[in-house]
């Protein structure tokens, strides 16, 4: 028997396309981290590979790499932002219209 407190989870996000329009439905399920596996590739390089050639380094070396890592990850506000209009008398409902109108390649 598992103790509760022994037991780990990884959510695992699941969009299925079973409305017209594009309109996506979406379901969480928590998989047991023992039954799961994660890649440690991020943008094609091994991040494990990179943290070990800089364990040793010097705090300040450690952190301008860090700060080069989350600088490639970032994305241009440009590309990752949308616009949507609510108005404060209907804050929930307009934000939410707003949010389902959205198509996934939006």
């Amino acid at each position: 028997r598992n103790e509760i407190g022994r037991l780990a989870f990884v959510r695992n996000l699941k969009m299925d396309k079973k409305r017209p329009n594009d309109i996506y439905a979406a379901s969480i399920d928590l998989t047991p981290a023992s039954d799961t596996a994660s890649s440690t590739l991020v943008n094609g390089k091994s991040l494990a590979q990179d943290l070990a050639r800089h364990v040793s380094a010097p705090f300040q070396t450690k952190e301008a790499w860090f700060r080069g890592q989350i600088s490639a990850l970032q994305i241009p506000w440009e590309e990752g932002h949308i616009r949507i209009i609510v108005r404060r008398s209907n804050l929930l409902i307009d934000s939410m219209e707003a949010i389902e109108s959205v198509k996934i390649q939006d």
